[in-house]
């Protein structure tokens, strides 16, 4: 597994947590329509610097220590409501969905992951497009903001996964997809 792994991150060019939260944050804003028309720049940098303040947060509890899959969704639904009670005057709806949220935590724990730095596998993995595609959803992760229905998604990729983890399964996927 850790050829692929390194294969991750070569590919994203990703050799330090800096580098994973940078990478995060444009992967789960890109394509993704989150600010209002006329949003100023400053105040969509202060809503990235939190992000990134709050998933390194996130990520030293990962580190240290064992989250629950349930606790693992609250911190989704979490970092989704407190970002928008803290910016939602900038964000479309004045949310920060879920489908977001999910994107730059599971993705920051991947690269964590991927990079040595957590002591458990994730319990979930990255859901895009791609990984939708691949199991034949036709969901969009950008207007996804029911954790409900993400618990569904989840559901079906861990049942496209089989008896390899869900980590696993998306890092191959993912590479098959370059």
């Amino acid at each position: 597994m850790k050829t692929v792994q390194e294969h991750f991150l070569h590919a994203t060019n990703v050799t330090c947590e800096t580098e994973a939260l940078r990478n995060c944050v444009l992967a789960s804003f890109r394509r993704n329509n989150i600010y209002l028309s006329g949003a100023e720049n400053a105040r969509r940098w202060r809503l990235r610097q939190d992000l990134k303040a709050r998933l390194t947060a996130l990520g030293d509890i990962y580190a240290h220590g064992s989250v629950s899959e349930t606790e693992h969704e609250a911190n989704i639904v979490g970092l989704a409501d407190a970002l928008s009670a803290e910016h939602g005057d900038i964000l479309v709806n004045r949310r920060f969905k879920i489908g977001t949220s999910q994107k730059a935590l599971n993705l920051y724990l991947k690269f964590l992951w991927c990079l040595g730095r957590l002591s458990a596998m994730p319990h979930h993995c990255p859901v895009d497009r791609v990984i939708l595609s691949s199991v034949s959803l036709n969901g969009s992760w950008t207007k996804l903001d029911e954790i409900s229905i993400y618990r569904s998604w989840i559901g079906t990729i861990r049942q496209a996964a089989g008896t390899r983890s869900l980590c696993e399964w998306e890092l191959e996927v993912w590479n098959s997809n370059l």
